[in-house]
C-alpha cells in the first residue's frame, strides 16, 4: 500500500511541474538579450529584444548577414507585470541570464531601484553586472532599430558602450553599482540613433553621447565627452584619452593614460579637503615632438587637463552630485564627521572643497 502511495505522490508531482519555468532547460526557452524600459500611460512599457536564430527568415539557424532578433513589448503598472506580459505574448518562458544591457528611456528614473528592477533582483539568473544605459528618445525605438550586422543585435549596443568607455568618451553603470549607491547619484552611458527607419537606403547607426547624470536617482544634467574624460581622470579609470591643444605653432593631438589617481582627504579647521593627485602618461608621438619644437609640451597640458578636472568639480558642486565619491571617502577617513551630517549630504558636500593636481609624464 505504501508503494502505491509512493507512486501516485511522484506521479502526481510530474504532471503539476511538467512545463513550469523550472523543469524547462535555459536553451528551451527564449533567451533575452537587451531590455528596454519606457514610460506609459499605464506606468511603464517593457521592450526585449529575444535571440532569434531564424531571424529574417533566414535558411539557416544563425545568419550572421542578419539581426537574428526578435522584439516583443508590453505596457503594464510596473516592470515587473510587464515583463509577464511579453512572456505571455511570446508563449514561451523567458530565459534572462544572457541579458547584456537594460536600457531606460526618456523620463525613466530610478529613484527606487529595488522596485523598478524587482523582477531582476528576484530571479537567480539575473547577471547583476548587466550594463545600464540611457536615451532621450524611447528604449523601444533603440531595441527595434536595424543597427549593423551581427548575430546578436544587443552585442551592437554593447560594443558602442564599451568602445566609448575605453575612449574616456563615456562611462559605464552597472545594475550593481547603482544598487549600492548610497547617495543615488551616478552617470550612465548616453545613446542617440543616427538615421531614419523610413530611409531604407541610409542605415541606422547607434552613437555614444557623453553620459546622462542621476542626482538622487532623478536625471539631472548631462556630461559631455570632455567632461567624462576629466571624470575618468579623477576616479583614476584606466583608460585612454586624447586631447588637442593649441601651441603657437600648431594644434596637436596627444594620447594619454591614466597612471593612477591618489585621494586624500584632510580636516583644515571645521572644513574638509580632499586632494586629487591625477597621474597622466603620455604617449610620445616623434612626428608631434619635432613639429613642436622636439620636446612635448607636458607643462601646457597639465595645466589644460587641471583646469578642465576643476571645471568639472565645480559643476558637480553646483549641481550638488557627489560623482567623485566624496561622501564615501569622507566616511571611511572621518566616520563621525560623516555621521554628523548624515542625514543631509549637501551639508556634508558645502563643508568640503576639492583640490586638483594633474601631473603628465611621457612615455
Amino acid at each position: 500500500m505504501k508503494r502505491v502511495y509512493f507512486f501516485l505522490t511522484a506521479m502526481l508531482l510530474i504532471f503539476t511541474s511538467a512545463g513550469s519555468r523550472d523543469t524547462v532547460a535555459s536553451l528551451d526557452r527564449a533567451m533575452v538579450h537587451a531590455v528596454g524600459i519606457d514610460i506609459s500611460d499605464e506606468g511603464y512599457s517593457v521592450t526585449l529584444q529575444i535571440f532569434h536564430p531564424d531571424g529574417e527568415g533566414s535558411d539557416t539557424k544563425l545568419d550572421p548577414g542578419k539581426s537574428n532578433m526578435l522584439v516583443v513589448s508590453a505596457p503594464a503598472a510596473t516592470v515587473e507585470r510587464a515583463v509577464s506580459l511579453c512572456e505571455d505574448k511570446l508563449g514561451e518562458f523567458l530565459f534572462i541570464g544572457h541579458v547584456q544591457v537594460i536600457v531606460l528611456g526618456r523620463g525613466v528614473e530610478p529613484k527606487d531601484p529595488e522596485g523598478l528592477f524587482s523582477y531582476f533582483l528576484k530571479s537567480r539568473e539575473s547577471y547583476l553586472g548587466v550594463q545600464l544605459a540611457s536615451t532621450d528618445g524611447t528604449a523601444r525605438e533603440l531595441l527595434e532599430a536595424e543597427l549593423t550586422e551581427g548575430a546578436v543585435a544587443a552585442q551592437n549596443i554593447v560594443s558602442v558602450i564599451e568602445r566609448s568607455r575605453e575612449n574616456s568618451d563615456s562611462v559605464a553603470c552597472d545594475l550593481l553599482s547603482v544598487l549600492n549607491s548610497e547617495s543615488g547619484d551616478y552617470a550612465m552611458p548616453r545613446l542617440k540613433l543616427e538615421g531614419s527607419s523610413e530611409d531604407k537606403k541610409k542605415e541606422q547607426r547607434l552613437l555614444s553621447d557623453g553620459a546622462q547624470v542621476f542626482t538622487d536617482g532623478r536625471r539631472s544634467f548631462t556630461l559631455d565627452v570632455g567632461e567624462c574624460a576629466a571624470l575618468a581622470h579623477l576616479l583614476g579609470e584606466e583608460h585612454r584619452s586624447v586631447v588637442e591643444l593649441e601651441t603657437d605653432s600648431d594644434t596637436a593631438g596627444f594620447t594619454l593614460k591614466s597612471e593612477g589617481t591618489e585621494v586624500s582627504v584632510l580636516k583644515q579647521g571645521d572644513r574638509l579637503l580632499c586632494r586629487f593627485e591625477v597621474e597622466l602618461s603620455v604617449q610620445r608621438d616623434q612626428s608631434t615632438a619635432v613639429r613642436l619644437g622636439g620636446e612635448l609640451p607636458l607643462s601646457e597640458l597639465e595645466k589644460k587637463l587641471t583646469s578642465e578636472s576643476q571645471a568639472l568639480s565645480k559643476r558637480l558642486y553646483t549641481e550638488k552630485t557627489d560623482l567623485l565619491n566624496l561622501t564615501r571617502r569622507i566616511k571611511a577617513k572621518y566616520p563621525q564627521v560623516w555621521l554628523d551630517c548624515s542625514e543631509s549630504a549637501d551639508t556634508l558636500l558645502s563643508l568640503t572643497y576639492v583640490e586638483i593636481k594633474v601631473s603628465c609624464v611621457e612615455k
